[in-house]
């Protein structure tokens, strides 16, 4: 349920005491680090970008999830290499290159592992560096600070809890402890 203010009010909160801000695309009342994103089209908590490869935005809830699609991705190209480098020097490779387009191939899956490799190091280097600075990447652009948070802090944020073995599979364990969760709204005001 989304919070609805019309075109030209904002939103007043009793409990907070503040004014909050309306989306002008989806008009959503939405708290702080919420941002729209015009390809998904809606309101994202804590949107750090929108990401092509999974087709979705990266925000608060779905973090631990392209952590862990970029670790495994490091991980399952780090592997492939390895097994291919090993068959190719210390396994009968007098037969594994019998034919020139088998060369090919290999040279093309060394190539591949690199570039998938150097790709998920990057977004994972990215994804340390926000959760070390507690920002997005579009806070980083807009040049916001924000309350200091430890690191640690943020990486139980964004797995849910306390270590465990859930940190490490896809979905999702625990609750997420936000302060966003819900803020109520006692009325519209027209914006003058």
């Amino acid at each position: 349920k989304y919070n609805l203010c019309p075109r030209g009010y904002f939103a007043i909160s009793e409990k907070y005491k503040v004014r909050l801000r309306r989306c002008n695309q989806c008009y959503i009342v939405r708290p702080n680090r919420v941002h729209h994103c015009p390809i998904c089209r809606g309101c994202i908590l804590g949107m750090d970008h929108h990401c092509p490869w999974i087709n979705n935005c990266i925000g608060q809830f779905n973090r631990k999830f392209f952590f862990l699609f970029d670790l495994y991705s490091l991980l399952g190209s780090i592997e492939s290499l390895f097994i291919c480098v090993y068959y190719t020097i210390f396994k009968n490779y007098q037969t594994l290159f019998d034919e020139k387009i088998t060369i090919w191939l290999v040279v093309i899956q060394i190539i591949l592992c690199l570039l998938f490799g150097i790709f998920a190091v990057v977004m994972l280097k990215d994804l340390y560096d926000s959760l070390e600075n507690n920002s997005t990447y579009i806070d980083y652009v807009n040049l916001k600070v924000l309350e200091k948070r430890t690191f640690w802090e943020e990486v139980y944020e964004m797995f849910g809890g306390d270590f465990s073995i859930g940190w490490f599979l896809p979905f999702k364990i625990g609750g997420y402890k936000s302060v966003y969760n819900k803020i109520p709204i006692k009325r519209c005001v027209e914006n003058k």
